[in-house]
């Protein structure tokens, strides 16, 4: 598993276990470099996987911050179930890791059928 991902997923243990609580700033980006012992440029990418999984807010100039409400309590938007809201959640993860995979091989790799 990368860096990236690996930090993220012990952020969304933390998120999920309420350890960190909505509206809570994440770590800033250099204690997650020197605690993750990671590079900044996958210290920002952290965030932003937790950001298309809807778990956090990343607020430019700000920091990234828990969602509040956390997706789960989300009403969802009219006409929209909350399986459609995490079947969204997935994909833009998806792309995210696709975006990521592609550069690195062949940019024709991909998933087989339509979104």
């Amino acid at each position: 598993m990368p860096p990236y991902r690996r930090t993220a997923a012990d952020l969304r243990r933390q998120i999920l276990s309420g350890r960190l609580k909505p509206g809570e700033r994440l770590p800033p980006l250099r204690l997650l470099q020197q605690e993750y012992q990671i590079a900044g440029m996958t210290a920002r990418a952290a965030p932003r996987v937790l950001g298309a999984e809807g778990l956090v807010d990343v607020v430019p100039g700000r920091g990234s911050f828990v969602a509040d409400p956390l997706p789960r309590e989300r009403e969802p938007v009219s006409g929209e179930t909350a399986d459609d809201s995490r079947l969204q959640a997935l994909e833009e993860t998806l792309r995210d890791v696709l975006d990521h995979i592609r550069p690195q091989g062949n940019p024709n790799w991909g998933p087989t059928r339509a979104w």
